[in-house]
């Protein structure tokens, strides 16, 4: 198209806001209107989808693709292939030099690479919660496991009489796993309603939180069930191994 072309091509961001619910194609827009330019009235003649040019975590915006010049200060090249990044970037270099020998070529990169270093950052901050979040689910674990193995060795009196008295190991064990888990349940349940109560004053102070998925919630309280299920499991097993005659006569 020539300079003097008044085609514009937006995106649907721009489109939904300057025209909600209706169709943007055909409509006016003026771009880069100054006191000294003030009718640089484009017609829309299409809209595309929004993209992120910087960085995937910025917010889509108003985009208005020009037609004249487009090529003219081109100041990056985009090539799709399925070869080798470093072979596709030297064939590149030499492409470039045999055209312009004093072109310099600051960046030759994949574009996988690209978007890897723009959520770096935000990778890096997810990797280090999630390290701090194994490290407190296994001191929690070890919680559990130390306060069952103590009630329980309280506990030995009472259950050489019980399986004295014709208890199974298997009831035995029941009981103590009950018992201990029930107190988990209890504890996960409270530790839930204060997370929901405290994301919720959280999200009238601070903007932009978000209210997180269901599935993550399900997720994260059915891996603390199966982790606390687990610790109290084993001090309840190391418990009916013990001999009825030995627990009775421990002080």
């Amino acid at each position: 198209m020539k300079d003097a072309s008044d085609a514009v091509i937006i995106n649907d961001f721009a489109a939904q806001h300057l025209w909600p619910g209706s169709n943007a194609i055909g409509e006016q827009l003026c771009v880069n209107c100054t006191p000294e330019k003030p009718n640089n009235w484009k017609r829309v003649i299409g809209v595309v989808s929004s993209v992120r040019h910087a960085d995937l975590d910025s917010p889509p915006g108003f985009n208005v693709y020009l037609s004249a010049g487009a090529y003219a200060n081109a100041a990056f090249l985009v090539m799709r292939t399925e070869r080798p990044i470093g072979e596709v970037s030297k064939a590149i270099q030499r492409a470039i030099a045999s055209v312009d020998p004093d072109q310099s070529v600051l960046l030759t990169d994949s574009m996988q690479s690209l978007l890897a270093d723009s959520i770096a950052d935000r990778r890096f901050i997810v990797s280090l919660l999630a390290a701090t979040a194994c490290l407190a689910l296994l001191m929690a674990l070890a919680g559990i496991y130390g306060v069952t193995l103590y009630t329980t060795s309280r506990r030995t009196q009472e259950i050489g009489v019980r399986m004295a008295l014709g208890a199974t190991p298997a009831k035995v064990h029941a009981l103590l796993f009950r018992e201990g888990f029930q107190a988990v349940v209890a504890g996960l349940a409270i530790g839930l309603l204060s997370a929901l109560v405290v994301m919720h004053t959280l999200r009238g102070v601070i903007a932009g939180l978000g209210t997180g998925s269901r599935a993550s919630v399900w997720v994260a309280g059915c891996s603390v069930l199966l982790a606390a299920a687990l610790a109290c499991w084993l001090p309840a097993h190391r418990a009916t191994r013990n001999d009825p005659m030995s627990a009775l006569r421990q002080d």
